[in-house]
């Protein structure tokens, strides 16, 4: 059964910065297939770029985690957040509403490790491209 929950205004700011900033990736992906295929190389702009936008995005995504965490179960896809949930239910043998804030304090901290890597990652293709 599918749970409903109203955002506040701070997470109602952070589904802005999170669809802003998947726009933005979007439009990078793009722009790169665009200078890829007339024979122009921008990678050494586009790549690192992508890679801090998409840092911002999961540095967004995993401050949720902290908060309300209602955004966090919106955000993540529905088969992931079940199976998740359902492993945890199983394997720690919790309660549903402590198996429900442990999935999401797991979903905060793995979206800070990627945010973290990704943002290693972009300052490592900015050096190596220069």
């Amino acid at each position: 059964m599918r749970q409903y929950f109203e955002l506040d205004s701070r997470e109602k700011k952070q589904e802005w910065a999170l669809l802003i900033l998947t726009i933005i990736v979007i439009l990078i992906i793009g722009i790169g297939i665009y200078f890829q295929s007339h024979d122009k190389d921008y990678d050494s702009i586009l790549v690192p770029l992508f890679f801090i936008i998409s840092s911002c995005f999961f540095l967004v995504y995993s401050t949720n985690a902290l908060g309300k965490r209602n955004l966090i179960q919106k955000w993540t896809p529905g088969y992931i957040y079940k199976i998740l949930l359902f492993l945890t239910k199983k394997l720690m043998s919790s309660t549903d509403d402590n198996a429900r804030a442990f999935v999401i304090k797991f979903l905060g901290i793995t979206g800070l490790i990627i945010s973290i890597g990704l943002f290693i990652t972009s300052i490592i293709s900015k050096t190596l491209h220069f």
